[in-house]
């Protein structure tokens, strides 16, 4: 076996030279990296280019959906703007009318309606990619002659204390109250995280199928808890964002909340560990770099569902952001994301038959549901919502931030180097 070759020491003279000459090197080594800061800050992307290859190329942005469609009683449809300069796109049996107004006089379409006229309305901002549509059913109230938007969403039961026509904010609030009312411990707590191993045998079931549905891999697992051997609880809101301690089978609390866990086989939470939520396709789940994970597209859907829910439940905790910050197991990490991605996995990926029944079963255990598999179109309206209020750090920040902080590293480990070979 050949010998490991020594590292060579400093000669004296290289000794002497640093001695001499460190306050120097270490000014010359601080305006180096501000200057690659400066370059991250205003050339981010390109940067990210050189670095990872076309695939971190930033795709075209969307303008965002059109929102809070209104009509008056004598029938002039509005609309929030969409951004300055974007024009809009209304569709009407078939019939598109551009127009860079954020009103229009529905009132000539009068003799279309009869049981309802459905309005399409798309948006584009620049250079951006058109808007997903946003769609109303106009009709005339045969009572009143006035016009009004026709929702077509019946509440009751569970959620007769929701009603469509109601603020974002009021939404927010009443699902809070009604989701907070839970029967499971004493009759009034969570169900226990050690309970989870049962319920997750039945809530978790494959349609049509024995085994388990497996989060991020699809996996088929038997369906038995096998002493943790078989499967595991996958927090989709990771446990150490929480804001709380790690759970035990005893705890009864926002980590033991069967809404945000999930069966998963050990090697697939292992991979995700506590990762935050990223931008990517495929049918599988993956890690994105060291701090992002994409849950793959049949699971999408279900994780924003499932964040949603948390961020509503536990409001005054939980926090949805674009990128999670802070210390693991406080309250000041209790953040999750990526905020900008759920809606649209919400939509891309729609509640299925899995999620109605996973939703019941944990009814039948816990006392309350997640609104958003039962009510999906509440899902805009909250998200709306936690948008507005969300506080949003821009990429280019942080990542200065991230630089600078980086100076005092290697500044702190240049004059213990210099410490060192001077001894």
């Amino acid at each position: 076996m050949a010998k490991k070759k020594k590292p060579k020491k400093l000669t004296n003279k290289q000794k002497k030279f640093i001695k001499k000459n460190y306050k120097v090197i270490i000014v010359l080594l601080v305006v180096v990296l501000i200057a690659l800061a400066i370059v991250g800050f205003f050339f981010k992307d390109e940067v990210l280019k050189l670095i990872n290859g076309p695939e971190s190329e930033i795709q075209t942005p969307t303008t965002e959906k059109v929102k809070n469609i209104k009509i008056t009683n004598d029938g002039m449809l509005s609309w929030n703007s969409a951004g300055e300069g974007a024009e809009y796109t209304i569709i009407i049996n078939g019939i598109e009318i551009k127009t860079q107004d954020t009103t229009y006089d529905i009132t000539q379409h009068k003799n279309e309606i009869n049981d309802g006229l459905v309005v399409e309305i798309y948006a584009k901002v620049g250079n951006h990619n058109i808007s997903n549509k946003n769609s109303v059913t106009i009709i005339i109230n045969p009572e009143t002659a006035l016009y009004e938007i026709d929702h077509k969403f019946v509440y009751e039961g569970y959620y007769s204390q929701i009603k469509y026509e109601m603020t974002n904010e009021q939404i927010f609030n009443k699902l809070n109250e009604i989701i907070n009312v839970v029967t499971a411990g004493n009759g009034s707590q969570n169900s226990s995280y050690g309970e989870i191993r049962e319920i997750l045998v039945k809530s978790d079931i494959e349609p049509g199928k024995n085994t388990l549905y497996g989060i991020y891999d699809n996996a088929e697992i038997p369906a038995n808890w096998g002493s943790g051997n078989v499967f595991q609880r996958e927090h989709v809101w990771p446990n150490s964002k929480l804001g709380i301690p790690r759970v035990t089978n005893s705890s009864r609390d926002q980590g033991s909340d069967p809404h945000n866990l999930r069966a998963i086989i050990g090697s697939t939470n292992s991979s995700r560990s506590n990762r935050h939520f990223a931008a990517g396709s495929g049918l599988k789940g993956y890690t994105i770099g060291t701090d992002e994970y994409y849950p793959g597209d049949n699971h999408r859907g279900d994780v924003a569902r499932i964040l949603l829910y948390m961020a509503v439940r536990y409001k005054d905790i939980l926090s949805l952001v674009e990128v999670p910050q802070g210390p693991t197991y406080e309250p000041a990490g209790a953040q999750m994301g990526r905020l900008s991605l759920l809606l649209e996995w919400h939509n891309a990926d729609p509640v299925d038959e899995f999620e109605e029944n996973r939703n019941q079963v944990i009814y039948e255990y816990q006392g309350n549901r997640n609104p958003f598999i039962d009510h999906p179109e509440l899902f805009e309206k909250v998200y709306e919502h936690i948008v507005s209020i969300s506080l949003k750090i821009p990429k280019p920040y942080h990542t200065l931030q991230l630089i600078i902080g980086n100076i005092q590293i290697y500044k702190n480990t240049y004059i213990n180097n210099k410490e060192k070979y001077l001894l």
